[in-house]
């Protein structure tokens, strides 16, 4: 019964999600000072639960499939710690372009670098998390 595993780990990606998002606001958005941008410092928690909700919607059509493919094409904990990785520092890209403008980035000296490293560790404790939970049947 691998549905109880799948609920953990979507449960662990939302969490992971949002805490990183937390996580680059605080690092990155902080440093914008302008009314324009609604960021946490702006609208508070209502930021951190709309990340939340999308980290809910998004797991089950993107990072799942996904999961699933990483799983059965690498059956070692190595090469899939790498794979997730480096899939989170690409999203950490994506996600940095989503939330700021080109014009924040570049006023207030926002860096990518940021949002790469904290989804990589993100793509780093989710491997694990996975790597912990496939090993322990919970049902």
């Amino acid at each position: 019964m691998h549905i109880v595993n799948h609920l953990i780990l979507w449960a662990v990606f939302v969490v992971l999600f949002t805490a990183g998002v937390t996580a680059l606001e605080v690092a990155e958005g902080y440093k914008i000072t302008t009314t324009e941008y609604y960021g946490l410092r702006n609208i508070g928690g209502t930021f951190i639960v709309m990340f939340l909700l999308a980290a809910f919607l998004f797991y089950p059509f993107t990072l799942f499939p996904f999961a699933l493919l990483i799983r059965k094409l690498y059956k070692r904990l190595l090469p899939r710690i790498v794979v997730y990785v480096a899939l989170g520092g690409f999203g950490g890209l994506l996600l940095f372009d989503f939330i700021y403008k080109e014009d924040f980035v570049v006023e207030y000296g926002l860096h990518e670098s940021s949002a790469v490293i904290l989804c990589g560790l993100i793509g780093l404790i989710y491997s694990c998390c996975e790597h912990f939970v496939y090993r322990k049947p919970f049902l």
